[in-house]
């Protein structure tokens, strides 16, 4: 797993910052740990930026675009787990699952 941040000028004197993560789907025994590190990552985060954390960009990359149990995963990780709820709750969760080509294949949203 790779994370980085992006930032964008909000008013006068504030940044709204943005996660960017980029994480391998190789097979699910492997995306597990990949999970565990994105979910400490946000949370460090989050708790860094506050309220100023407004997007979270996930990609997923894989040697088939068609790893449907990676985005299963993905989204219940989301939905299951208090604190990444309130992150999907609070910021624009974005996913983009890229084919060998590295152009998008799926991409959709997780709400909270």
């Amino acid at each position: 797993m790779h994370i980085s941040e992006a930032s964008k000028k909000a008013g006068l004197f504030g940044k709204d910052y943005a996660a960017v993560i980029s994480m391998p789907m190789v097979d699910e025994a492997s995306f597990i740990p990949e999970l565990r590190d994105m979910r400490s990552a946000l949370m460090d985060w989050k708790r860094t930026r506050g309220g100023s954390a407004k997007t979270v960009i996930i990609t997923l990359t894989g040697p088939s675009a068609s790893n449907e149990w990676a985005e299963a995963m993905l989204v219940a990780v989301f939905e299951d787990d208090p604190e990444l709820n309130s992150i999907a709750k609070k910021s624009d969760v974005r996913v983009s699952i890229l084919n060998r080509g590295q152009t998008p294949s799926r991409q959709f949203a997780i709400a909270g």
